[in-house]
């Protein structure tokens, strides 16, 4: 998805132009889904060189199937060593329930290939890809296709759908944890 790419292309234009950041969050406790286009976008973006690994089952056909891409992230015309940011920062992905789909399979493949932390609250899943279709009447509706995210581990195919673990669960003390209000009190 060409906006979500060049959102993180201006995101980490301005981040690298201040030495103090280290750690970046990635807020998907929003995200409902969306488009596998950005998933890939986002995942180069956290890669240390640019390079995503997506694997899915094909439920139709039971194939495993593993694609490679790599994802430009300078814009400077050469896929290489050079993209990509991970290593340069800490990345973290805020999810909770409402992260589905696309939310759900973005913090499983970057926990999985150790580009970040999970935060937050567990994912609700979500393994497919939405299809979209057009019928012959030009009715267009958006399905769960037939592609099932996830990796082959011990000759078995795992799933994303309940994969995800959160390493630093935000929980019901969120509030108190990660907001001050005695250091509040004296501000107001």
């Amino acid at each position: 998805d060409a906006s979500t790419f060049g959102l993180f292309y201006d995101a980490f234009a301005k981040i690298q132009q201040n030495s103090n950041v280290k750690k970046v969050v990635i807020d998907l406790s929003h995200n409902g889904g969306g488009e596998v286009a950005a998933l890939i976008s986002i995942l180069g973006f956290m890669s240390p060189d640019g390079e995503v690994n997506l694997t899915y089952f094909h439920t139709l056909n039971k194939n495993y199937c593993s694609e490679w891409y790599h994802v430009d992230t300078n814009l400077d015309g050469e896929f290489d060593a050079r993209d990509g940011f991970g290593g340069q920062y800490d990345f973290y992905v805020l999810t909770s329930g409402y992260s589905y789909s696309c939310a759900n399979a973005l913090p499983y493949f970057a926990q999985v290939d150790g580009l970040a932390k999970i935060i937050g609250e567990q994912p609700s899943g979500g393994d497919c890809a939405v299809e979209n279709f057009l019928d012959a009447y030009g009715q267009v509706a958006r399905m769960s296709g037939y592609f099932k995210f996830g990796r082959m581990t011990a000759g078995n195919f795992i799933s994303d759908e309940n994969a995800v673990k959160v390493d630093i669960p935000f929980g019901k003390n969120a509030d108190k944890l990660y907001f001050n209000y005695e250091d509040r009190k004296s501000v107001v």
